[in-house]
């Protein structure tokens, strides 16, 4: 379903910048002007409670309770002064600030709740896209963000890398060590991964011991380089905690991006498979051809 040409939950979800926050916030401040005005030229004839509360609304969702609460006081206050412009107030002084009161409290009561609604919903959604026991992207989260990467490389001309690792004798942690030690050691592979990719780039549990990420615009170069580091870092990490794990490892760069996760990720699977056949502990690396 779309709005606009923009599809709802596209909408309902976007993310706002922090930049982005307070250029909302001083949009809305502007609409909170107008719609005082609005009330000013209409007299008393029309309820204004919708109008206030649909600013205060719409930045407590995107910009977070904080915005939203002081967006609220903002439209409060120019409620009140749109009133004592139109009608001085001639009843007792405590009347009109418990009206004050009142409205704040709806307005601000209507903040926290459509920004902690805001924070549940994003909280389900990560949960969902994310392994709960490493943080990183699951399987499928991780194939939507290659095609999300896919269509980007593609329009912008840049290179992406795909790279596929394999945990060697996982298995024997688990059995000999129990599963309590082998979650701890997918956790810490999990941060050894997450610390390593730039922002840019994304990792993935990809289920069981195997692990994936993307990096992009990263030449064949780059993406040696760093594949190296990485698999020093990891080595690094079991040695530290005298777990009998090594890596297999397989990286596949491709000048001209694919046309689907799938043809993306396929070719590093095979390296990884490659590495493991031939002793394990190693990394296997491959220039892809260009795509069509």
């Amino acid at each position: 379903m779309k709005f606009l040409g923009v599809e709802i939950h596209r909408l309902i979800r976007w993310q706002v910048s922090r930049a982005g926050r307070w250029r909302l916030f001083l949009a809305a401040s502007l609409g909170v002007v107008l719609i005082g005005f609005g009330h000013l030229l209409t007299g008393q004839e029309i309820e204004f409670h919708a109008f206030y509360l649909l600013p205060v609304s719409v930045v407590a969702w995107y910009a977070g309770y904080r915005f939203g609460l002081a967006m609220a006081v903002l439209s409060a206050a120019d409620w009140l002064v749109a009133e004592f412009l139109l009608l001085p107030f001639s009843s007792p002084a405590w009347i009109p600030a418990l009206n004050e009161a009142l409205r704040l409290a709806v307005l601000a009561v209507a903040a926290v709740v459509l920004a902690r609604l805001r924070q549940a919903l994003d909280r389900e959604a990560d949960l969902a896209r994310r392994d709960p026991l490493t943080r990183l992207y699951n399987r499928l989260a991780f194939e939507e963000m290659c095609m999300v990467e896919i269509g980007h490389a593609r329009r912008l001309g840049y290179p992406l890398c795909a790279i596929m690792i394999d945990l060697d004798h996982f298995k024997e942690v688990n059995d000999t060590l129990g599963h309590q030690a082998g979650d701890a050691l997918l956790r810490t592979v999990g941060r050894v991964l997450a610390k390593r990719t730039r922002a840019s780039d994304f990792a993935g549990r990809l289920g069981g011991d195997e692990f994936s990420l993307v990096l992009v615009n990263t030449d064949a170069d780059g993406a040696r380089h760093f594949a190296e580091q990485m698999r020093d870092a990891l080595l690094a990490a079991m040695k530290q905690r005298r777990w009998p794990v090594t890596f297999s490892i397989g990286v596949a760069v491709f000048p001209s991006p694919p046309d689907n996760a799938k043809d993306l990720l396929a070719p590093a699977d095979a390296l990884m498979y490659r590495a493991k056949e031939e002793g394990r502990d190693a990394m296997r690396f491959a220039l892809q051809a260009g795509q069509d």
